[in-house]
């Protein structure tokens, strides 16, 4: 079935100790520059971050684009 091999195709990227210190520094970073958004936005950043993938595809460009290293494309 076309589905399950879709589903079967999508890896999940846990967060870890690595991505809670990641997005501790992201936070750190915002807060630096004055800028805010939603904590989950930098847990995700973290695991895309630590997994070495420099762009997300969301529909939130406002809530990642102030997140340094992380291109954002919108649909």
């Amino acid at each position: 079935m076309v589905a399950n091999e879709f589903f079967d195709s999508i890896k999940v990227l846990p967060f870890n100790s690595d991505c809670g210190e990641i997005s501790a520094k992201i936070i750190t970073d915002l807060i630096k520059r004055g800028k805010i958004t939603e904590q989950n936005d930098c847990f995700i950043a973290s695991v895309i971050k630590k997994n070495g993938i420099d762009m997300i595809i969301t529909k939130n460009k406002k809530h990642f684009s102030i997140i340094e290293g992380v291109k954002v494309s919108t649909y």
